[in-house]
């Protein structure tokens, strides 16, 4: 898979997320709401062509030996783990002490990032040591898949509110 077109029809397992699902509509595909406990069955049984997860989920669960021979690293996804404090708590701290949380904070996001990155090598390593073929798209490419997803933004704006969704994006844009 190199470009959105190539998703027309196909039946993609996903996480019972609507901002997933949107997505995968937008795409093209259709999308299939399957339990994790049943994926490896659903692939192997061609219930579904092909699934949406991160590399450590594909390698814990052996879906290389479910007839997943391919795989695209499109970055249509990207995962938040939220540092989250009181703002009462952080109010009643001192400077100091609030000083000193937000930057354990801050360095805690710095050090989970280098964890996450040696652990996704890792599995993608195993990935492929089990003779899947792996298609790492160009940013040209990526900028295809992001271009055609759009809409999904309007649907997640209606939802969360146009603000915090135009500031997570611009946050995100910023953070690149």
């Amino acid at each position: 898979m190199k470009e959105p077109a190539d998703l027309k029809g196909l039946k993609i397992r996903l996480q019972s997320n609507p901002v997933h699902i949107a997505t995968f509509e937008q795409l093209g595909a259709s999308p299939v709401s399957i339990d994790g406990s049943e994926m490896f069955a659903a692939m192997s049984q061609g219930v579904v062509d092909g699934q949406e997860n991160p590399y450590a989920v594909i390698n814990t669960f052996r879906l290389y030996d479910a007839k997943q021979k391919f795989m695209s690293d499109t970055g249509h996804f990207f995962d938040v783990i939220v540092f989250a404090v009181s703002k009462s708590m952080l109010d009643a701290m001192s400077e100091e002490d609030r000083a000193a949380v937000i930057e354990a904070g801050r360095l805690a996001t710095l050090e989970q990032r280098k964890l996450v990155a040696a652990d996704e090598a890792k599995n993608l390593e195993a990935i492929l040591s089990h003779g899947v073929e792996f298609t790492k798209l160009t940013k040209e490419q990526r900028e295809a898949f992001r271009t055609a997803t759009l809409p999904v933004y309007d649907v997640v704006r209606e939802r969360l509110g146009a603000d915090l969704v135009d500031e997570l994006t611009t946050a995100v844009d910023a953070a690149k």
